[in-house]
């Protein structure tokens, strides 16, 4: 058996490498054997036991690249990408000068020489002709000779360019054809084949019946090659399939021509050509129908790779990547066809596809792995199938470097990383493949991600154990890694599967983890990684959502031991916890979050508590999941009940908080919270109480307002008010109030009581003493002597208005710029994200739950008075006596002559519950005034008993 040269790459660059010592990843250190050996890729035991889960049922190492057979001798070298055929004719044992010249010339300039005898004719003819053209037959012949060599060299590159244009034009008629497109009535008369019928010269023994016509000895420009062809274009369209035309064309330019001259140097238009075949491979009808074009596409298509060598390696990876569709659609034995025309133009000795660029060899890698699941054998079968041994043969020669070696200055490029004195040929070349494997698991079919994970990554992907990876290595695995943990998560975060696939794919998963993925981040250094350890984080916490105990065991040590062993993993695991709460769909979060808090150690739990309630509360207000939500509802109830402090955060800082959009970023995060926690605002008192009396007013360093500073200067009882407090104790009387109309709108027939408890429930509703009356009556006082000496009620205006201000800006939608979230939450339309469904009050937006807050607010702009006096004749019947005499002496000398119906009817109310609890008192006052020596003062008490009487006829006359 002759022995194998070192493969040659496609294009060199070693001509312009600066150090004389760089080596190159094609000098490999493999020896070869001499033929393909068996690529064992099935699985021996599909049921993987999951308590010996840091054991592999393979061993971890012995892969694709150890186990492959040793070559007994380096690969011949690969034969260039050609772009001109050898010449075909016979030369004379002493050829002239002359013709040795003009060989010479054809050489460099069309695909390959004429014979002899020809060129010799055109050489004289088409001097002749230049001669004669240009008035200058009788010059010397040295001049001659030059001249005349220039309009050869002129006429010659011509005719290619015509012959090559024209080649175009059969290819696009016959490409247009398989498509059915129809060309314009003017193209088609000049240049339709089927009613243009010419000769030809082209002889071959698969065709029948091929006629030889002779062309005109009248030299090269009289005549062109495309003339000389055989008419049997117009007839196959009719008897054959839609591809027929394509296929008589590639064969009318094939073979050589009359004049001996070889075929065009290369096919144009090869993408539009391959996608075209690859149309009855594709298609949707029956297979019995389309398999005579199917067969006639495979000669075709082996047509091309005989007569024409690729141009680049783009190119010739394109040609691969066709038989990996074709053979993906195809069933044996045209498959098994296929594979072997794979197997000859990659792995074969004459094989004109060399990959010495990384993305290239990656790219033919990926097309193998994807056809791994389309040929294997079934699960339940022992061996492989001969197609699934002849695919690993292939894909075992590609990574030996069949094709040739990878080229240094296309690797450095690539991977922004240099060669150094660590790094092997065939180190690289089988980092590249790993890679290649992982981007084929990252964007493959759910189904094959599966089988390649199940019988293929421990094969293909070797073991890390004692491997110290170069910056080469580290650039190049840290990319298989981010591949191959993006397919496992894109596989495990999958929706649509049954638990028991979900569990077994989770079970791959982690032993992949545990014999890859993690030996080599141990070893990798490189702060690259830092997306695959979020990746693998982001993969330990879906595994927690899956009902498989050994799983969650497992999930849960890892993440314990990461926290509290690992400082590096630690904050990657916040990290990674932070972006599953803010991109991840709602269903994935509650699937993983509520057992994630059940089943941590609490010294864990509660720092990572703060991590995933901010986040969480971010999210609820730019993107709520559709109402109700019970899961939501009951992850919130479980924090509010554990870490109490934590959860009730946003109402401290809205309660700490003066500036106004500070107060409207916590006003929308309690808003978003009690939508899907509706006692939210009365679940915990001792909270609530904390957040709205904890005492901000003579200490706070940065008052509201001018005049507030002056009401803190002037009047040092009252405190300064916070924005935050007002806002909430806003939203309590909203809660409160909703709570008791909600109670009054309830429907359905009353239940009464036994006549048994009527007594005892009698007891129960008799008035009580309620403690807070007495500091509400000392605040009436104090306000009533208070106001007039000052510009409290500037103030209490100014206040209020500042309220009603923020709560529009809330309707608009107004957010810092330091903390900016959408503002669709805010939106007075309905939509699915911002609105609730399936309650009247939650089935709103943001914006119109703001809006409801007007009526309180309206209330509010009346004043403190008309508040307090509603307050006080509510609360009549439990005013205390020597509260009563206060209260009837303030009323009676600053309150009667109001001129506001409302108030002053409750005023005439309190003014005569004073006066039965204390006359004496009451009318004492009264005499004064009336005896006063000031008329003014005396007609204003004879004014005051008149509001009086004429209250107190109105309300006698409505009993």
């Amino acid at each position: 058996m002759n022995e194998r040269k070192p493969p040659r790459r496609l294009f060199s660059f070693d001509s312009i490498k600066s150090s004389p010592t760089r080596h190159s990843s094609s000098e490999t250190d493999i020896t070869p054997t001499g033929g393909p050996s068996h690529i064992d890729t099935s699985e021996s035991n599909g049921n993987w036991a999951l308590p010996n889960i840091s054991e592999s049922p393979h061993p971890t190492t012995t892969t694709l690249f150890s186990e492959r057979e040793k070559r007994k001798g380096p690969r011949p070298p690969l034969p260039p990408v050609l772009v001109d055929a050898t010449a075909r004719a016979v030369t004379p044992d002493s050829p002239a000068p002359s013709s040795i010249r003009w060989n010479s010339l054809r050489q460099h300039v069309l695909p390959s020489s004429h014979s002899q005898q020809s060129s010799s004719a055109s050489l004289t003819a088409i001097s002749t002709q230049a001669a004669s053209r240009t008035g200058h037959a009788k010059q010397s012949s040295k001049f001659a000779q030059k001249l005349g060599f220039r309009n050869v060299v002129n006429q010659v590159k011509q005719v290619m360019v015509d012959e090559m244009h024209q080649f175009s034009l059969d290819i696009e008629r016959a490409c247009l054809a398989a498509r059915h497109v129809e060309l314009a009535s003017n193209v088609k008369s000049r240049n339709d084949p089927i009613s243009n019928t010419v000769g030809s010269t082209l002889s071959l023994p698969f065709m029948s019946g091929s006629t030889i016509t002779v062309g005109s000895g009248g030299g090269l420009a009289s005549q062109s090659r495309s003339d000389l062809r055989q008419s049997s274009y117009g007839s196959s369209i009719v008897t054959s399939g839609r591809v027929r035309p394509l296929y008589q064309t590639l064969i009318n330019y094939a073979g050589p021509f009359a004049d001996g001259s070889p075929p065009l140097p290369q096919v144009p238009m090869e993408s539009l050509v391959l996608s075209t075949l690859l149309i009855p491979f594709l298609t949707t009808e029956r297979p019995s129908v389309t398999e005579d074009d199917r067969w006639l596409c495979i000669e075709a298509f082996q047509i091309i790779i005989k007569t024409w060598n690729p141009t680049t390696e783009i190119v010739a990876v394109e040609r691969v990547l066709w038989c990996v569709e074709a053979a993906l659609s195809s069933l044996p034995p045209m498959r098994t066809r296929i594979l072997s025309v794979i197997w000859a133009i990659t792995v074969s000795e004459e094989t004109h596809y060399p990959a010495s660029d990384p993305r290239v060899l990656q790219t033919l890698l990926h097309g193998l792995f994807l056809l791994l699941p389309s040929v294997s054998a079934q699960v339940s079968q022992e061996t492989d199938t001969e197609e699934s041994k002849l695919l690993s043969e292939i894909i075992a020669e590609v990574c030996a470097g069949s094709c040739g070696g990878l080229d240094d200055l296309h690797v450095e490029e690539e991977y922004n990383a240099l060669f150094v004195d660590g790094d092997s040929a065939q180190r690289i070349r089988d980092a590249v493949a790993i890679e290649a494997l992982g981007k084929c698991l990252e964007y493959s079919s759910d189904f094959t991600r599966r089988w390649l994970l199940r019988n293929s990554v421990e094969n293909l992907w070797s073991s890390p154990d004692d491997v110290s990876f170069t910056p080469l290595l580290t650039a190049i695995h840290s990319r298989a890694l981010q591949s191959f943990t993006r397919a496992s998560l894109s596989l495990l975060s999958a929706t649509s599967y049954d638990a028991k696939l979900l569990r077994s794919d989770a079970s791959l998963i982690v032993r992949a983890l545990q014999s890859r993925v993690f030996p080599e981040l141990r070893s990798i250094t490189s702060p690259t990684i830092e997306d695959v350890k979020q990746n693998v984080v982001l993969i330990a916490l879906n595994l927690i959502s899956l009902d498989a105990k050994d799983l969650l065991d497992w999930s849960i040590s890892t993440i314990v031991e990461w926290y509290r062993q690992m400082p590096d993993w630690k904050v990657c695991f916040e990290k990674s916890l932070t972006s599953l709460i803010t991109v991840n769909p709602w269903v994935n979060i509650l699937k993983i979050l509520p057992p994630l808090v059940r089943l941590l150690p609490e010294d864990i739990r509660r720092p990572l508590t703060p991590i995933i309630l901010s986040t969480l509360n971010t999210r609820l207000v730019d993107d709520p999941p559709p109402y109700p939500c019970f899961p939501l509802s009951s992850l919130l109830d479980t924090f509010s009940q554990t870490y109490p402090q934590i959860f009730y955060k946003p109402l401290f800082l809205c309660a700490a908080s003066s500036k106004e959009h500070a107060v409207v970023n916590h006003l929308c995060t309690l808003t978003a919270l009690a939508r899907f926690m509706p006692d939210l605002w009365i679940k915990d008192a001792e909270m609530m109480s904390i957040a709205i009396m904890s005492d901000g007013g003579p200490k706070s360093k940065k008052p509201a307002s001018e005049a507030t500073k002056h009401l803190s200067r002037s009047v040092k009882p009252w405190g300064i008010a916070r924005l935050g407090q007002s806002v909430l104790l806003v939203e309590l009387i909203a809660q409160v109030q909703g709570i008791r109309r909600a109670r009054e709108n309830q429907n359905g027939n009353p239940t009464f009581n036994p006549i048994s408890e009527k007594p005892s429930m009698a007891n129960v509703f008799t008035f009580g003493s309620a403690s807070w009356l007495s500091r509400f009556v000392d605040w009436f006082i104090a306000y009533q002597k208070a106001h007039f000496d000052d510009d409290s009620d500037l103030v209490t205006s100014q206040a209020i208005q500042q309220i009603q201000d923020l709560y529009a800006l809330t309707q608009t939608g107004g957010r810092s710029s330091s903390n900016h979230r959408s503002t669709a939450v805010f939106s007075l339309t309905p939509t699915r994200n911002t609105f609730t469904e399936g309650a009247e009050d939650k089935g709103i937006g943001m914006a119109a739950i703001f809006s409801q807050r007007t009526p309180i607010l309206d209330a509010m702009a009346r004043g403190f008075e008309a508040r307090a006096l509603k307050l006080l004749v509510a609360m009549s019947g439990l005013i205390r006596p020597e509260e009563s005499k206060r209260i009837g002496n303030v009323l009676w000398k600053k309150h009667l002559e109001d001129n506001d119906p409302k108030i002053l009817s409750a005023i005439c109310f309190l003014v005569m519950q004073c006066a039965e609890k204390n006359p004496d008192d009451l009318l004492a006052s009264i005499e004064v005034d009336l005896r006063s020596s000031s008329d003014d003062t005396r007609l204003a008490a004879i004014r005051k008993m008149s509001i009086l009487t004429n209250w107190r006829f109105q309300i006698m006359s409505q009993h």
